[in-house]
């Protein structure tokens, strides 16, 4: 336990500051950043609470995350057919896009980064022991994950 604990904290912590150093250049937080990689994957767009559960953020700290983001500039709600803001779907706007696709360009160069030196077979055998002891962990605190 002690050293599983320990790896994972010490990964979060450099997530963390990666996610801070690197989007200080944005003027953006890790939650922003989640919102706007995960609205990059849609071009339909999500819901807060959608995004609320692709992110594994509450549902506070995502809406705080969607309006900073929407004073930037960055996403719109379509709030079309009478919808209420809450169940309205977002989307990034072009400048959105502009700015996560350049995001998930430092992503995707610091992941590079951090495999150096695994193969790519010893990298999706590593995903996919994250993603079983995650579901199992999920499943021993209660919480289905959604």
């Amino acid at each position: 336990f002690e050293v599983f604990a320990s790896f994972i904290n010490r990964i979060y912590r450099c997530v963390q500051k990666i996610k801070s150093s690197k989007m200080t250049e944005f003027g953006l937080k890790g939650t922003q950043v989640m919102c706007l990689v995960s609205l990059m994957k849609n071009q339909e767009g999500f819901t807060s609470a959608e995004l609320s559960n692709i992110c594994m953020e509450d549902k506070g700290a995502i809406s705080r995350a969607v309006s900073n983001l929407e004073e930037k500039g960055l996403v719109v709600f379509d709030e079309q057919a009478g919808k209420r803001r809450y169940r309205a779907k977002i989307r990034l706007t072009e400048e959105g896009r502009n700015a996560a696709g350049q995001i998930v360009k430092i992503i995707e160069k610091s992941m590079l980064q951090a495999g150096n030196g695994l193969s790519d077979e010893e990298i999706k055998i590593f995903y996919k022991g994250l993603d079983i002891i995650s579901d199992n962990l999920l499943k021993i605190c209660g919480d289905k994950g959604d």
